[in-house]
Formats: C-alpha cells, sequence, structure tokens
C-alpha cells in the first residue's frame, strides 16, 4: 500500500533525525536512499558518521539521480534529500557551464523520475529544505535553483498523502492528520510517557486497579493518541462486502445469494449492523469489492468491485498480487475518506458467505495450529458438515504447500486464499494505524484480518481493541496467538462487526474515566492504598 510522507523545513530543524525516527516506527528494516553527490574527502567523513549512527538496520542507497532503478516495493524508504537530489539535476558536473540544463528541462526530468520511482507500492519518506524562506538572493543561479526546488517541492506536496513541517525540533502537520506511531516530534514534551500515563489513572479517586479492564482500556487509548485527555469523534463502520470461490464447494450452510442480499438489506436499514450503528452513532459505509451481483442500482452501496468473487483456492489462487494489492488501497481508501470526517475510530466487518474458510487457514498457516482446531460451524454447519469442510480445507493447504515448497510470505498466505472484503479490511486497519486512529476488532473472520495485519506490520497491535470473542470454533485461541484480550464475550456469531459495535460502550466508559474522574486531590479525598 502506497503512502507519500514528506518532510520539509530550514537547517538544522530536525527533518532528517524526525524522517528516520519515524522510518523505525514504521519498519524494523528501512532503506535509507541517500542524494547526495560526494565532493571531497570532508564530505565523504560526514556520510560515514551518518552510516555509523544509524545502525545496521538500515539498508543504506546511494543514488544521486535515477531512484526508480532501485526496487523498494514492501519497504519503508526514507529519501534525503530533494535539496542535493535536485542538485544533480540542475547542475550537471560532466558538462561545461554553457550547457546546463534550463530550470524547466531540469524540472520535468526529476517530476517525471519522481513518477516513475513512487509507482511502487512502498512507504516513501522526503526530506526537503525551504530554501525559499529566507528571501530573494542577489545571485541568479541561486535565485533560478530556488524556483527548481520550491515548484519540485510543491509537486511533491501535492500527490503527498501527509506534509509535515519541522521547526525547531517540533514537527506541525500541515497535510494530513495522521499521528506517526509512537514518535515524539524532536525534543516535543508534550506527549506524555506511558509512565504518566500510568500515573494519572492511579491517581483517580478508586483504589488503584479498581476499574479493572477500563484502566488497561484507558492506557491503551492514551498511549495511541499521545495525550492524557484522549477523546472519540466520528466512529465509522466499514462494511466489505465480496463472495469466495471456495463456497462452491460446500463448505457453507449458506448460499452466495445471500451476500447480495443481506448487502441490499443493509442499505434499508434492517441489518444487525444498521441497528448498533444507530444505537452507538456509527456512520457506516456500506463498500462492494467482489460480491458476486450487480449492486450499481443502489447509490449507498460504495462501488469498488475488483471482480464477482475469487478463485476457488483449492484449484487457483484466490487473487492475484495485483488484485490483492488493490483490495488494501481500497480498504486505505475508505479509512482516509473517514479520517478526512475528523473520525479517530473505526470498526470493521464483513460479508461474505464462506469467509470462515480463509479465515481458518489463515490461523492454521500463522498460528502453526492444527487445521482441525481452526475449524468450525460457521454460519451452522452440522458434524458431517464440519468434516467436509474440513477435508476440503485440507486439500486446499496440502495444494498449497506443494505449490510453494520452498515456503511462503505473508502476503503470498493472503492473497492466495483471502477474500477481497478481508484483504480490503486488512488494508484498513493499515492504514488506520498509519493516521493514528483506534481500531476495533470483530469476531473470527475480522480477528483473522488482524493477525494477517499484525504479521505484515506488527506495530499496528498496539491500536487494536477487540471488541468480542465469538462462538466460532478457533477464536479464543487465535485471540491468544495476538495476546489479546476482548472486552465481550457474548456469544455471538453474525458477524458484520457487530460484536465490537456492542463493546464501543465500554470504550466510551474508559475514555470518560480518564478524563471526567477525580483524582484524589481535587476530590479532597485520602490517598487509601
Amino acid at each position: 500500500m502506497k503512502r507519500i510522507i514528506l518532510i520539509t523545513g530550514g537547517q538544522r530543524s530536525g527533518k532528517s533525525v524526525y524522517a528516520e525516527k519515524l522510518a523505525l516506527a514504521l519498519s524494523a528494516n528501512p532503506i535509507y536512499l541517500a542524494t547526495a553527490h560526494v565532493w571531497d574527502e570532508e564530505f565523504s567523513q560526514r556520510v560515514q558518521r551518518h552510516r555509523e549512527r544509524r545502525g545496521p538496520q538500515w539498508t543504506n542507497i546511494e543514488e544521486e539521480k535515477y531512484l526508480s532503478r532501485h526496487h523498494v516495493a514492501g519497504r519503508v524508504v526514507v529519501v534525503d534529500c530533494i535539496t542535493l537530489w535536485c542538485t544533480n539535476f540542475f547542475f550537471d558536473r560532466h558538462v561545461k557551464d554553457m550547457e546546463q540544463p534550463s530550470v524547466d528541462d531540469a524540472l520535468t526530468a526529476i517530476k517525471t523520475e519522481f513518477d516513475k520511482f513512487v509507482d511502487q507500492d512502498a512507504t516513501f519518506i522526503f526530506v526537503t529544505n525551504e530554501i525559499g524562506s529566507g528571501g530573494v538572493s542577489d545571485n541568479a543561479v541561486q535565485r533560478r535553483f530556488t524556483d527548481l526546488e520550491g515548484w519540485m517541492n510543491q509537486y511533491v506536496a501535492q500527490r503527498a498523502d501527509e506534509v509535515i513541517l519541522m521547526v525547531c525540533g517540533i514537527c506541525h502537520h500541515v497535510k494530513g492528520q495522521g499521528l506517526p506511531l509512537n514518535i515524539c516530534c524532536g525534543n516535543d514534551t508534550t506527549v506524555p510517557s506511558r509512565e504518566e500515563i500510568q500515573q494519572k489513572i492511579d491517581n483517580l479517586n478508586k483504589p488503584k486497579g479498581s476499574l479493572g479492564q477500563l484502566e488497561t482500556l484507558a492506557l491503551q487509548i492514551c498511549m495511541v493518541q499521545r495525550t492524557l485527555t484522549p477523546h472519540l469523534s466520528h466512529p465509522c463502520h466499514l462494511l466489505f462486502g465480496a463472495d469466495h470461490g471456495i463456497e462452491r464447494e460446500q463448505v457453507s450452510v449458506s448460499p452466495r445469494e445471500i451476500t447480495w442480499q443481506q448487502m441490499i438489506n443493509f442499505t434499508k436499514g434492517g441489518g444487525g449492523v444498521n441497528m448498533f450503528c444507530r444505537q452507538h452513532g456509527f456512520k457506516l459505509l456500506l463498500v462492494d469489492v467482489g460480491v458476486d451481483h450487480d449492486l450499481t442500482a443502489y447509490p449507498a452501496i460504495i462501488n469498488r468491485k475488483i471482480a464477482d468473487g475469487t478463485g476457488n483456492f483449492l484449484y487457483e489462487a484466490a487473487m492475484s498480487q495485483e488484485q490483492a494489492d488493490r483490495a488494501l488501497a481500497i480498504g486505505a481508501e475508505m479509512v482516509d475518506r473517514c479520517h478526512d470526517e475528523g473520525c479517530n475510530i473505526i470498526c470493521v466487518g464483513e460479508m461474505g458467505i464462506a469467509n470462515t474458510s480463509p479465515s481458518s487457514i489463515w490461523m492454521h498457516l500463522f498460528g502453526q495450529i492444527p487445521l482441525a482446531e481452526c475449524v468450525g460451524a460457521g454460519a451452522g454447519l452440522d458434524h458431517p458438515g464440519i468434516r467436509h469442510k474440513l477435508g476440503v480445507l485440507t486439500r486446499s493447504v496440502e495444494q498449497f504447500h506443494h505449490t510453494y515448497p520452498q515456503g511462503f510470505d505473508t502476503m503470498t498466505a493472503i492473497h492466495h486464499f483471502g477474500g477481497f472484503e478481508m484483504v480490503s479490511a486488512i488494508g484498513a486497519m493499515l492504514r488506520a494505524a498509519e493516521l493514528g486512529m483506534l481500531v476495533m476488532v470483530d469476531g473470527f473472520i475480522m480477528t483473522a484480518c488482524a493477525l494477517a495485519a499484525v504479521r505484515l506490520r506488527p506495530e499496528v497491535k498496539e491500536h487494536m481493541i477487540f471488541g468480542h470473542q465469538g462462538d466460532e470454533s478457533g477464536h479464543k485461541k487465535m485471540l491468544q496467538l495476538l495476546d489479546a484480550r476482548p472486552l465481550l464475550s457474548l456469544g455471538l456469531r453474525l458477524g458484520e462487526g457487530t460484536g465490537a459495535l456492542c463493546a464501543y460502550a465500554i470504550i466510551e466508559s474508559a475514555v470518560r474515566m480518564i478524563n471526567e474522574m477525580n483524582n484524589f486531590e481535587n476530590a479532597n479525598i485520602t490517598k487509601y492504598f
């Protein structure tokens, strides 16, 4: 899933340090792509010091001009910096002064290379300088270069998901409002530590720990939002719908037409998800990413159909890598839509007959749990039906291992078995975490998606609130894999995100607790523990 971040500011404003911190929060092994030309020995020594400071977790690449020749798909890459990159196009040391490219020619070449480079599915963090902030130079060459970089900065900023301005080591979001994952802005002391948050909770006028899981939840929310006064705003529920090729193997008691029938029912407000969204004030977004039915007559359903259902993974991959990338992008798009409206907490649900089958396989593959312990009744299979389902899934997994005898990575398992609605949910979870949002996780299927998301990006787990432990066989074990403690256990197995929605009131209570309860001092109560 592509993401472009631009970090700008003046000299010694903390841009590079912040970019590196952000990259390390997003990846254990980021790429540092340096664009500087090494002019002399002093500069060479400076480059070496920077490498040593960054440490061995970085992949260091030096490229003066043609960034696109380097394959960075799936990685987090810091490009430091646009200023030096522009310099390399503006001044070519291999040609005479009178033959140097014009500003227009250099700008065109840089834009072309930028577009080629960011065409890859990666997280790009560009560092640049606000070199035009000091007034107009009396040097013609300097004026031309300032024009060049200023226009290039604008070009990148227009395409960036986030633009961050660094001032005296403090970051200010000027485009996009997503807070980086657990990154302090330079020496910004306004972001509370875990210890400070815990101290506030412990000093509320109650015995220490007496509000149990509410206290744990409040701590988590404060850590995600980086504040002592958390809030919940404009909650949104994303419900992705799609069909599954594996349904053709009678692994579900329900036929696939139930998917489209229920999606239409949701537009009329008649589903369980509608009721709970109304009750808790959630905006509901219905998204067709692969329902085997034409739903274009229903404007309440957002049309992002990738195909009319997935392939049958008993015989072939459920989807191509390109389709999986598209599904991830759709999930991110929906979160961006919510975030732009001021949302800071999302719930994710699904509608897709037979989607417990890929969920069971993901649980088996990612958790190394015997498949028989992962397969349950789904929407209501009897014991013979469960045995048949287990047999189909067993053959599917055996064929998968035959196809990948040397092993497989997480994305391979995701696109081989997943549903479009499930992969979209993963994309939504990843993007929500990138934007500093809370993610409510529902039952068995959404927990499988959460497991996959955490496999891709472990830090996403910090943003997840697990709403409900359902009745589907194996859900408890999958929650244990994630070291997750659900808020509710009501015996629900409807899906759609209903269990998580029911838990929203508890999340609200945790926020009210830390914001509205007095501490011992304010309440004039002797601290009695």
